[in-house]
């Protein structure tokens, strides 16, 4: 009788270690599932965060071909036009030439803009315009002179510089033609 006892007591320890055992592997088999999930999912978080970096690097708004300075100009003064600003205070556009951003197919164009007597709330609107979702301009700089004499009316000096971007291929310099990024 004394033997029984202790082979039930043997029993329900190895029915409790076995049940221990079980409970140990199952939480370690959900453990090793949760990290192969968060592996997958850390992977494409890396994979994603490579896809914005590479977006960010690339221009967000380009042209397939340079504007036109007529065309370009014809652009901005309507802009300033549409905010108040009359032709006279637009006292120049200057395009300088395009100049290829390193690595890229892009190249970019800037142009000065400078505006005489203009107030600060149109040279505001102005610049909105510029940069605008109807364009493809960004603006690069911006630099505005107060005005020198006491008057009760401000008007600023302001000069400009814009760019926008342009889809250019460097091109074959033998055959004239694009070469393929």
């Amino acid at each position: 009788m004394t033997l029984r006892p202790r082979k039930l007591a043997a029993v329900l320890i190895g029915v409790i270690l076995c049940a221990c055992m079980i409970i140990a592997w199952m939480s370690m088999h959900e453990s090793k599932q949760d990290a192969m999930r968060e592996g997958k999912a850390l992977a494409e978080c890396q994979r994603l965060a490579s896809l914005i970096k590479a977006a960010r690097q690339q221009p967000t708004r380009a042209q397939a071909r340079e504007m036109k300075t007529p065309q370009f100009a014809s652009l901005i003064e309507s802009i300033a036009q549409q905010v108040g600003i009359s032709r006279d205070q637009l006292l120049r556009i200057s395009h300088q030439p395009a100049r290829r951003l390193q690595g890229t197919v892009y190249e970019q164009v800037s142009t000065h803009i400078a505006l005489d007597g203009v107030s600060l709330p149109r040279v505001l609107n102005f610049l909105r315009g510029l940069s605008g979702k109807n364009t493809s301009l960004s603006i690069a700089s911006v630099s505005l002179d107060a005005p020198r004499e006491q008057t009760t009316t401000e008007r600023w000096q302001t000069e400009v510089t814009v760019t926008h971007l342009i889809y250019a291929p460097p091109t074959n310099a033998s055959s004239g033609q694009r070469m393929q990024p």
